[in-house]
């Protein structure tokens, strides 16, 4: 679900829309609430810390990352093993490959 609350936010703020506006911070809110051991992006801490990421890189909300999620960011590298088959340097990203798909390193998108 927390997948939504980025394209929710932004057409929030394109419509000038609170309702749709507080659905999706209340989904975020949820979210980051939530309590799972899934290092993984699909459905799991990942996929929670790239969309806060995502909204305050872009203003879509004012949080500090590391207050909110820091301890998260930490359980997913501890367990980033069970992510990957590889880890890969491009560039300044790491990248961790697998199988079903690529895992973006949180930190290496924060430094941009």
């Amino acid at each position: 679900m927390v997948k939504q609350v980025c394209p929710w936010l932004e057409v929030a703020r394109f419509l000038e829309d609170e309702y749709i506006e507080d659905q999706a911070l209340q989904t975020l809110q949820e979210s980051l609430l939530t309590k799972t051991n899934d290092p993984g992006f699909e459905n799991g801490l990942s996929g929670i810390g790239y969309v806060l990421l995502y909204l305050t890189k872009n203003k879509l909300v004012e949080a500090d990352f590391d207050e909110l999620f820091g301890d998260k960011l930490q359980f997913i590298y501890e367990h980033a093993d069970k992510l990957c088959d590889d880890l890969v340097e491009v560039g300044n990203h790491k990248m961790l490959m697998e199988k079903k798909g690529f895992y973006y390193d949180l930190v290496s998108a924060q430094i941009h």
